[in-house]
């Protein structure tokens, strides 16, 4: 009578788990339908204006060895930049997500651990990740208003990263809802000294009012577009990566 009574229970349970995990699972399926085609037109869109930001900064360190820029815009250039790299990881407040973030964070964490920079962590579940390490430095953490991001709610961040000459940032990005991936991208244009296109090669232009000028557009509201898009592309993997571990 007992086992009967036991195996009841725990089957109103498991009816009970499953109810619960085909309401999570369809409310996922409804918000990445919802940002799924943003995301992805957007990121197009910014990959190629990503571009003309690395090309840009190309430009920008020609002329500066050529010595064709003004003393006083580059002193300004200078001084707005503390010569540091900062690195983020884009995590989110809730749990069961899947394998996804648990990827990247530990991405994130071993580089970290081998290179000198400022962390930034963005999310509870980030926070709890790091903070269960035992060897782990100082860092500054963010909250995440999930579901309502835009350029308002990501302005204290980008403003701090702002003051950093080069951002990398860690983050889940949407291959399909079978894949995906843990993703290192970097925000402010630099790349990795293989992959640094031949100046040569590059695009060149002619600067209107000047180089700095055009420069400094980028580092502030692309930059921004950037991190915001960062953002968004961890939401859209995070929502596909919930609906694999629901299933």
């Amino acid at each position: 009578m007992q086992n009967k009574q036991r195996l009841t229970s725990e089957v109103e349970l498991m009816s009970t788990l499953r109810l619960i995990t085909q309401a999570y699972e369809e409310i996922s399926v409804m918000r990445m339908q919802r940002i799924r085609d943003l995301v992805l037109n957007t990121r197009l869109f910014l990959g190629d204006l990503y571009k003309v930001y690395v090309d840009v900064k190309i430009n920008y360190k020609d002329l500066l060895m050529k010595k064709l820029i003004k003393e006083d815009e580059m002193m300004k250039a200078r001084r707005e930049k503390n010569g540091k790299t900062a690195v983020v990881f884009i995590s989110t407040n809730t749990k069961l997500n899947g394998e996804i973030i648990q990827k990247v964070f530990r991405e994130f964490y071993e580089y970290v651990q081998t290179h000198e920079v400022a962390i930034f962590i963005v999310g509870k579940m980030g926070k709890q990740l790091y903070d269960q390490r035992s060897e782990k430095k100082p860092y500054t953490y963010f909250d995440l208003e999930e579901n309502y991001i835009n350029s308002t709610s990501l302005h204290n961040l980008v403003i701090d990263l702002l003051a950093y000459k080069q951002v990398d940032a860690f983050y889940g990005k949407f291959e399909s809802l079978l894949n995906q991936i843990p993703t290192d991208a970097n925000l402010t244009g630099d790349q990795p000294e293989e992959k640094v296109v031949d100046k040569q090669t590059a695009v060149l232009y002619m600067f209107e009012p000047s180089v700095v000028k055009i420069l400094e557009f980028f580092e502030t509201q692309i930059f921004s577009s950037l991190v915001k898009q960062s953002v968004n592309e961890s939401e859209l993997a995070r929502y596909a990566s919930r609906i694999r571990a629901m299933e």
